[in-house]
C-alpha cells in the first residue's frame, strides 16, 4: 500500500430518489436505531420525572430529541456527500493508501518490538 498508485473509483450514478422518500427512510432508520431507544428509555426517568410529564412536555421533549438527532444526521449526510469526491480523486486515493500502509508498517513494528 505504501509503493501501489491507486486510482480514484468511478461511481455508478443512481436515481434521485424524491425528498418524501428520503425523509421517511431516515425516520424510518433513526427510529429503528435501538441504542438510542434504550438510552433515551434508560436516562429519562432519571431527569423527568415520569409522573408529572403531560402531552405538552412529551412534545417539547420529542422536539429536543429530533432536532439533537436531525443536526447530527444531517451533518453525517453532508460528509457523507462530500467524501464523494474524496473518494473520487486519485490523489486522495495515494494519500488514503500510504496512511494506512504506514499505520500497518508501524503495528507490524510495533507488534514485532513487543514479541
Amino acid at each position: 500500500m505504501l509503493r501501489a498508485t491507486a486510482h480514484g473509483v468511478q461511481l455508478v450514478d443512481t436515481a434521485k430518489a424524491s425528498l418524501t422518500k428520503n425523509v421517511f427512510t431516515g425516520i424510518l432508520i433513526t427510529l429503528g436505531n435501538p441504542k438510542a431507544l434504550i438510552f433515551y428509555v434508560s436516562f429519562f426517568p432519571a431527569f423527568v420525572p415520569m409522573t408529572q410529564v403531560n402531552l405538552l412536555d412529551v412534545i417539547i421533549i420529542l422536539t429536543i430529541a429530533t432536532a439533537a438527532f436531525g443536526s447530527v444526521n444531517l451533518a453525517y449526510a453532508y460528509l457523507a456527500s462530500g467524501a464523494k469526491r474524496v473518494f473520487t480523486s486519485t490523489k486522495a486515493a495515494n494519500i488514503i493508501n500510504r496512511t494506512a500502509g504506514s499505520i500497518m508498517l508501524l503495528a507490524g513494528i510495533l507488534v514485532a518490538i513487543t514479541l
